[in-house]
């Protein structure tokens, strides 16, 4: 899969955000899947209470905020376009997705959305999208 991450480098950080006027991890995730027509459920709808900051703990990854996505046996295995999942095995705090074998898509409240290393990352997962 070839990513074309530039238009959604430097979108601010927004919690709960799903615009380029602003967007959270996931925001930011849906947004360049949506360019690579492949659509992602808003995981805020899926849970109980409302995120305000706090981790999606009670998130559903594989069942219902992702179905038909595969995950990746080793996360160094992850090819391009992968969503990169943060955290435990148990508790997925972040997501960012793998726009080049080297680097990945990331935001955080100090920088909005930049290019972060790969090598280094303690990733806790990989799952790779379907085909669009």
């Amino acid at each position: 899969m070839n990513i074309d991450y530039v238009p959604f480098l430097g979108v601010p950080y927004q919690t709960n955000g799903r615009t380029m006027r602003g967007a959270d991890c996931v925001g930011l995730a849906m947004l360049l899947y949506r360019h690579h027509g492949i659509e992602l459920r808003d995981p805020v709808e899926l849970i109980k209470s409302p995120v305000g900051g706090r981790p999606y703990a009670e998130l559903p990854i594989e069942d219902e905020w992702l179905p038909g996505w595969t995950q990746v046996g080793h996360y160094h295995k992850a090819p391009v376009g992968s969503l990169l999942m943060f955290g435990t095995e148990l508790l997925i705090n972040h997501v960012a997705v793998l726009v080049h074998p080297d680097w990945y898509l990331d935001t955080n409240p100090a920088n909005g959305s930049l290019l972060r290393p790969r090598s280094g990352a303690i990733i806790a997962g990989a799952l790779v999208p379907p085909a669009p």
